[in-house]
């Protein structure tokens, strides 16, 4: 959205100015399409993280499991 425009301080004008606006283009959507898409990606490297430390945490649980049967043969 355009930060100087005179509707963004009034809601309700801002509401009833989108409505009537047929073409869908009244306010440009770039900016938000950047900060979502920003969002989504930093969202997606956290999903990694999260991926990334459980992989790690069954892979010592199994290495601990497999020493464990080594010891009771």
């Amino acid at each position: 959205m355009a930060k100087n425009h005179p509707f963004l301080n009034r809601p309700i004008l801002s509401g009833i100015a989108s409505v009537f606006s047929l073409p869908g283009n009244y306010f440009s959507d770039f900016a938000f399409e950047q900060d979502d898409s920003k969002a989504l990606a930093s969202d997606w490297v956290i999903v990694g993280h999260d991926l990334n430390k459980a992989l790690e945490s069954f892979k010592e649980h199994q290495s601990n499991r497999q020493l464990e049967l080594k010891f009771d043969e």
